[in-house]
């Protein structure tokens, strides 16, 4: 096992996705490079293409990679449009909270750490919202604190 790198490199390897799943997290992916500024109809457009995927479990997850994929390389300045798509998915489609609080903490603290003050003022805006909105465990929240 030691010699054989292929085997090795299998392991390391992602596993494959469904195209369901990888459709969905490219189209959504390609539609969030367009996504340069809080606008509100963009967001909920971007909502609305998440929202049609309700009840494909593989096709949402492969909406949430897009979304933190977005979030963790983005220039900065992109970053608040991202958070912001993920949280309006969050309000109106529970079912995507399981799947966003897998890395919420990461995609957050990463976000919050690369964006200006008047940004990370928003951030917190949002993050609060969860709080009292009871979107995310106190547990989380309280890492992302």
């Amino acid at each position: 096992v030691h010699g054989d790198s292929s085997l090795q490199s299998s392991l390391a390897s992602p596993l494959p996705m469904s195209s369901t799943r990888l459709d969905a997290r490219e189209m959504l992916g390609e539609r969030l490079q367009y996504l340069q500024y809080n606008k509100l109809p963009e967001i909920v457009a971007l909502t609305d293409v998440a929202l049609s995927f309700n009840g494909d479990a593989e096709a949402m997850a492969g909406v949430v990679e897009a979304i933190e994929e977005r979030i963790n390389t983005a220039e900065p300045r992109f970053k608040l449009p991202a958070v912001y798509v993920a949280d309006n998915i969050l309000k109106k489609c529970r079912e995507y909270i399981p799947l966003f609080a897998r890395n919420a903490v990461s995609w957050t603290l990463l976000a919050f750490a690369s964006v200006d003050d008047e940004t990370k003022v928003r951030i917190g805006k949002v993050v609060a919202l969860w709080r009292v909105d009871r979107v995310f465990s106190e547990a989380l929240l309280n890492e992302i604190d």
